[in-house]
């Protein structure tokens, strides 16, 4: 898990930058999108369970089942980061290009509704935080100071 994180993190900074734009096209002949943008919607597999079930005739088989954990915020940030430097660095006319519009495209716009449900998230906790700092504000002017006296 902390791999992951930690290569999202670097990809993010080596595709930034106008030094990032070689870095853009190679990953997408990679065939990097694929694993960018299961990241970037949370379905990131984080470990098998095994679990064994008995059967009647005392041979045991083994099933799979895999727990899916939503990504931390750092991961969406710098998922978000990658995929704004390769729309901005790869040409406009590439099938690199065209081969990351698709993704959006996928899945009934799956990507631009996770999209629209960061910016709502972070528009929610930017109105939050200005709230907050006006009500700080209106303590700070109401208060008197009172002279110390020694």
């Amino acid at each position: 898990m902390e791999a992951k994180s930690r290569c999202i993190k670097v990809l993010d900074y080596a595709m930034s930058g106008p030094e990032g734009a070689l870095i853009c096209n190679a990953f997408v002949e990679a065939l990097g999108l694929k694993t960018i943008f299961t990241a970037f919607m949370g379905k990131v597999w984080i470990s098998l369970h095994f679990h064994y079930y008995v059967i009647y005739t005392m041979q045991a088989t083994k099933h799979f089942r895999a727990i899916e954990m939503t990504p931390a915020s750092d991961d969406v940030a710098h998922s978000l980061g990658i995929i704004s430097s390769l729309l901005t660095f790869l040409p406009t006319d590439s099938n690199s290009r065209l081969r990351l519009l698709a993704k959006f495209v996928d899945n009934c716009y799956e990507k631009i509704d996770k999209l629209i449900e960061i910016r709502e998230v972070a528009r929610k906790r930017l109105n939050d935080t200005d709230l907050r700092l006006q009500q700080e504000k209106q303590v700070c002017s109401t208060l008197t100071l009172i002279p110390k006296w020694s």
